[in-house]
């Protein structure tokens, strides 16, 4: 058998197979690949192509992903398993990831194929170290046993951090077990930061007062021992801090301690920094700098994964060309208007807002140009709106706003505010264009006694928007009992 990577792809469209097989090629990568669309030949195939990675569609014909999945896992080969699906809804991906699968990867974002495959072949390459390190150990003499309780924290933080998807909770949940092994004196106190650019967030923290938080805002990579690992890329010790020049962020009252900085690094990307402290003096040898560089691996990878996720959620709640609420996520919010209202006798009011003549607008700019002005719109809307009210594009050129506690009167002004607004912006939408003026049409319903669902109240949005669009355009309507 080859020493190429071995790739078992299940999927039965054979041009998504080759668009997977063509984007790990030009990463550079060296496999040979199987490609199976059945049951039979799926299980056929574990046995005797012994695959490295699998590739998985999630719903086949007559094969379900999470069915492949246990008798992949039933197989025993211990081969990483990522679903590449075209759709995977949020309940369905968090599922597949406490089943046992390594990743996922949608069919439309296929340039995230290949660092999903890279990390996963990486975590078993790893993985299979540990294994061989472990073994080493038991067989080796009594001054090894050190590296041994080494690699029993490092398992204990990789079960950590594999409990939860959520990143505040995951990076929580790191640090305290980290600042709790008992390695090298480490005190408990500490921080992550992520990489937003060239910045630092500190987005998780222990033992730290006020002061300290108001002096580690807005650091950057040329900050500090933080900003020194994130530029390079290697851990920073520094034993005593009050006489290190590198230590550039000092304040009255700051204790003398000594740190280590460990850079979060995925491929050659850092993701973040951990920060821990030590008391003055303290030294760490080659052995504790491998060690926390597994461990700033292990934690770089979760980050990606549980970011990927967040990003993922928010997708499939978003509408993705302007970023406002999608029908779906404006169903929830509607919903949950109409029962608060129900139940208190509160108001709720919705606008429905269609722009006027945006057929013209394609047909004689195009519909990139169209896109742009979609975007810059959802943009002005929702700064005409509060933080609790809802702005979802409801189709095409159509948006919905939800207020809720707001009565017909003031939902009207808000309504004409944005009429308004939009009538009197020039939007640029391209180099050496002349400015383009839009107007919208918008209807506006209120909830009373006898609406039974928010089907009903959107309804009637709809038909005063219709009224706004007969009479005229560019103007607001209401919708009243008596018409």
């Amino acid at each position: 058998m080859s020493d190429l990577t071995r790739i078992l792809i299940l999927e039965d469209v054979p041009e998504d197979a080759e668009l997977m097989i063509r984007e790990l090629r030009q990463t550079g990568m060296k496999f040979e690949s199987v490609c199976v669309s059945t049951k039979d030949a799926f299980l056929k195939e574990l046995e005797d192509f012994s695959p490295n990675l699998i590739l998985s569609d999630f719903s086949l014909p007559s094969y379900d992903g999470f069915t492949a999945l246990e008798d992949h896992q039933r197989a025993g080969n211990g081969a990483p398993f990522i679903f590449v699906s075209g759709k995977m809804g949020e309940e369905t991906v968090i599922e597949a990831m406490e089943k046992g699968a390594t990743d996922y990867v949608l069919k439309n974002r296929l340039g995230r194929l290949a660092p999903a495959v890279q990390r996963a072949l990486y975590e078993v390459e790893d993985h299979s170290k540990r294994l061989r390190a472990e073994a080493k150990i038991l067989a080796q003499s009594e001054e090894l046993k050190s590296i041994n309780r080494e690699l029993l924290i490092l398992n204990r933080i990789s079960a950590e951090i594999s409990q939860t998807i959520d990143l505040d909770k995951m990076l929580y949940h790191a640090l305290d077990t980290i600042t709790d092994s008992g390695l090298y004196d480490l005190q408990k106190k500490g921080g992550i930061l992520i990489a937003e650019g060239e910045k630092l967030n500190l987005a998780v923290h222990l033992g730290h007062d006020d002061k300290f938080l108001k002096h580690h805002e807005n650091l950057t990579f040329d900050d500090c021992l933080c900003g020194l690992a994130a530029r390079t890329g290697e851990i920073i010790i520094s034993s005593q801090c009050s006489g290190d020049e590198r230590h550039t962020i000092k304040y009255p009252g700051m204790e003398d301690h000594g740190h280590v900085i460990v850079p979060l690094k995925t491929a050659n990307q850092v993701v973040g920094v951990l920060c821990l402290y030590l008391p003055a003096g303290a030294e760490i040898n080659k052995s504790g700098r491998d060690l926390l560089q597994n461990i700033g691996s292990q934690l770089a990878i979760s980050i990606e994964n549980a970011k990927l996720y967040e990003e993922t959620k928010a997708n499939s709640l978003h509408d993705p060309l302007t970023g406002l609420a999608n029908r779906s996520l404006m169903k929830n919010a509607l919903k949950k208007a109409f029962a608060v209202s129900q139940r208190t006798g509160r108001p709720v009011s919705v606008i429905m807002l269609d722009l006027d003549h945006f057929k013209k607008y394609n047909d004689t700019y195009g519909h990139a140009a169209g896109d742009r002005l979609l975007v810059e719109l959802a943009a002005l809307i929702s700064r005409e709106i509060r933080e609790i009210d809802v702005v979802a594009r409801y189709g095409g050129e159509e948006f919905l706003a939800i207020l809720p506690d707001t009565a017909s009167e003031p939902a009207t002004l808000v309504a004409e505010r944005i009429r308004k607004t939009i009538e009197l912006t020039e939007f640029f939408l391209s180099e050496g264009r002349q400015p383009a003026h839009m107007t919208v049409s918008l209807g506006v319903a209120t909830y009373d006694v006898n609406i039974s669902n928010e089907d009903m109240l959107v309804a009637r949005a709809d038909a005063s928007l219709y009224r706004a669009k007969s009479g005229g355009r560019n103007r607001v309507e209401v919708w009243l009992p008596l018409l």
